[in-house]
């Protein structure tokens, strides 16, 4: 009889715990937000793709058109073409009939490798590209959550996939008049200068590094040196003095890195550039011997040197 007292008082008590359970309501809490506001910093428009369970992930499928990613790509890549084209369109108006072509070719085929091995459950890195007029990146944050009940909590994670443009220089749309006569020089001229190239006019002392297609004065010796090796490696072009001038580079301007991470950026005193990798520092003749470790640095992500 004691035994079965037992069993009830147990059942009871299961019972009324359910019961607990079911009267509270789930309460959903994750980081995907702040993960995505991260992505979009620095001027960055992104178009986001449909979240991504872990289930997903775990069957290796996307349901993309009905189709599995690995073994019907058609689907997949026609997914991945309209996120790149919706992306290019919310740059500006007449943004798809003058990005050219070639750029959208390299865009969509960088989205298609980088997000299908994440959707396979392999990474969830970020792929960046510089194009002459854009930069360009895609990937997928994979961001962390749960369902609260009360004191438990059930863990879950999922993929949130992305194509991101930024366009290169202050005006972000392409019908900027002083953003496309900087383009038109470019072309017309020949020139390709990338983020960080020296330049100077021949007969003329100031130096200048071009940055978004603006060419930025060196203000004196001093500042130089805090950043070069040397004063080889200039490059001599008459046709320079016809590129729009950027705001000075000044005594605040510097190399620097945070001591939790290896990126090496040139601080311009308002904007931080990332340099790419090691290659693009060498090329450019910048001097591993001034790079300073500073962690109070608090400045948006500029366009990246390559």
């Amino acid at each position: 009889m004691l035994q079965r007292s037992n069993k009830n008082i147990a059942f009871l008590l299961l019972f009324s715990f359910c019961f607990a359970l079911s009267s509270l309501h789930a309460q959903y809490e994750s980081n995907k937000k702040e993960k995505k506001a991260k992505v979009e910093e620095g001027g960055w428009k992104a178009i986001w793709a449909d979240d991504i369970t872990e289930t997903d992930v775990a069957k290796g499928i996307v349901s993309v058109a009905g189709s599995v990613a690995v073994g019907n790509p058609g689907p997949f890549y026609a997914w991945i073409e309209n996120l790149v084209n919706r992306t290019i369109v919310s740059l500006g108006d007449d943004a798809a009939s003058k990005m050219p072509g070639h750029i959208k070719e390299q865009a969509k085929q960088l989205a298609r490798d980088i997000i299908k091995a994440a959707v396979q459950g392999k990474s969830a890195k970020e792929v960046f590209r510089s194009f002459d007029t854009v930069d360009f990146k895609a990937g997928a944050i994979k961001y962390s959550g749960g369902n609260r009940f009360g004191p438990i909590t059930a863990r879950t994670w999922g993929l949130k996939p992305y194509v991101a443009f930024r366009w290169r220089g202050s005006a972000r749309d392409f019908s900027s008049s002083s953003s496309s006569d900087n383009i038109k020089f470019i072309m017309m001229s020949g020139l390709a200068y990338k983020n960080g190239t020296r330049v100077q006019s021949p007969g003329h002392p100031a130096v200048y590094i071009i940055i978004d297609y603006k060419k930025r004065p060196i203000l004196n010796a001093s500042v130089y040196s805090k950043l070069f090796r040397s004063w080889d490696g200039i490059v001599k072009d008459p046709m320079i003095s016809s590129l729009s001038n950027g705001p000075d580079l000044g005594e605040n301007c510097m190399l620097f890195k945070y001591s939790n991470r290896d990126t090496v950026y040139f601080f311009d005193g308002k904007v931080k550039h990332p340099f790419l990798n090691a290659g693009a520092f060498n090329k450019y003749n910048f001097d591993w011997e001034k790079i300073q470790t500073r962690n109070d640095i608090n400045a948006p992500d500029g366009s990246p040197i390559d």
